[in-house]
């Protein structure tokens, strides 16, 4: 009987923690900062941080004017145009690790230990993980799935939209607001971005780089 007693408040404890184990991590306004850069900091503090880049390409992200600098170790910070603010940085690589030991090859188990329990997305083709900056809704970390593996592929951190609908829904909530500084970001969209540096003879195309 006492066997029996022991063998239910096991089961009872292995259920307790199959519930609540994996939504015991939460995501924290800590989170959206990549080796002393925030989204927001200015391109000085980003060379202040991370050094010079080896390269620049300038992309429209769907309707805004970003550069996006490269790194060594599959690292790429992209700067608003004309602000020279931070506003995405990709990791790719394998040396970088968050709080928490999330890296490079993270399983999704992990991943929800550590940020707790959120949204899948399909972006860009890549099962992705998307959490929101509780002090800043706009800001989102993404974390990637590699698909065969079921790993982390990679790191990102934007304050971009991530959708054409999205960027419009942005658009729109700013011209009701009267939010100049979005209307801003979005120089693309009444076609005030400078185009000309890129290659002539290639349509444009509205994407990230890959």
């Amino acid at each position: 009987m006492l066997a029996i007693k022991n063998l239910l408040l096991l089961v009872a404890c292995l259920l307790w923690f199959s519930a609540h184990g994996q939504a015991a991590g939460k995501i924290l306004p800590e989170d959206f900062s990549y080796r002393g850069v925030c989204l927001g900091d200015s391109e000085a503090k980003m060379k202040e941080c991370l050094g010079e880049p080896m390269y620049n390409l300038p992309r429209s992200v769907l309707g805004v004017a970003v550069i996006y600098h490269a790194y060594r170790d599959d690292l790429t910070v992209g700067v608003l145009s004309g602000e020279r603010k931070v506003v995405e940085i990709i990791d790719k690589g394998e040396k970088y690790a968050a709080r928490g030991g999330i890296r490079h090859g993270a399983t999704t188990y992990k991943i929800t230990q550590v940020y707790g329990q959120t949204e899948k997305r399909l972006i860009d083709g890549y099962v992705s993980y998307v959490y929101e900056n509780p002090a800043r809704p706009r800001e989102r970390l993404i974390l990637t799935i590699e698909p065969e593996r079921g790993g982390l592929k990679a790191f990102r951190l934007t304050g971009l939209p991530l959708t054409e609908e999205e960027a419009d829904s942005w658009v729109e909530e700013a011209r009701q607001n009267n939010d100049e500084d979005t209307l801003a970001l979005f120089t693309a969209k009444d076609g005030g971005i400078d185009l000309s540096a890129l290659p002539p003879d290639k349509p444009v195309r509205l994407r990230r780089p890959e």
